[in-house]
């Protein structure tokens, strides 16, 4: 069976092409050393046969979380689609050239923001201590054309192993489509709604 990845990617395509807002928006839980789950949004930056690419601050709580968790899982809500889509499987990291790359299409304020070395989730004094931070760092650096890439700015790959499809019908008779990674390829199954 062909790989469910590449029909993910024309659905994300296509919810790019409807003007979704939250067509990047991929909920993503991990558990921490307590076996707490942490939900929490991260940004779809690539999506391709290798799977699903986020970038984040290695300083924050779910880097380490991968680290000793490799099985993560996620849920994609596309509403122009009316398309929900869980993604289950192993976090590898992004190759650097990616990350480079992705680093070069960030607006200049957010690799600012990364240039502070802020520990991420970690408690500030205030909002405006952040705003003042940037806002000196952003003066210093006015000339200066490039941001170099930020040591703390890495990238992850989500491999899927499971890839749900659930299609919503008014009706409540969702088509939901579930396809599992085995030694033999890709497996379909269909759920009951």
């Amino acid at each position: 069976m062909k790989n469910p990845v590449s029909s993910l990617r024309k659905l994300w395509l296509s919810a790019h092409g409807k003007k979704d807002d939250t067509a990047d928006y991929f909920l993503l839980a991990s558990v921490d050393g307590r076996k707490r789950p942490h939900v929490r949004t991260v940004l779809i930056k690539t999506l391709g046969p290798g799977g699903i690419g986020f970038v984040t601050n290695r300083t924050g709580p779910k880097v380490w979380q991968f680290k000793h968790f490799k099985t993560v899982e996620g849920c994609i809500v596309w509403p122009k689609l009316t398309l929900q889509v869980r993604v289950a499987g192993k976090i590898k990291s992004m190759p650097k050239k990616t990350v480079q790359k992705l680093w070069k299409r960030r607006p200049r304020e957010a690799q600012i923001l990364y240039q502070l070395g802020l520990k991420q989730s970690s408690p500030i004094p205030s909002y405006n201590y952040l705003l003042e931070k940037v806002g000196a760092l952003q003066k210093e650096w006015k000339k200066k054309r490039k941001i170099p890439l930020a040591p703390n700015y890495v990238g992850f790959v989500l491999v899927p192993t499971l890839i749900e499809f659930l299609h919503h019908n008014p009706t409540r008779l969702n088509k939901r489509e579930l396809f599992e990674k085995k030694k033999g390829g890709w497996q379909k199954k269909i759920l009951a709604p």
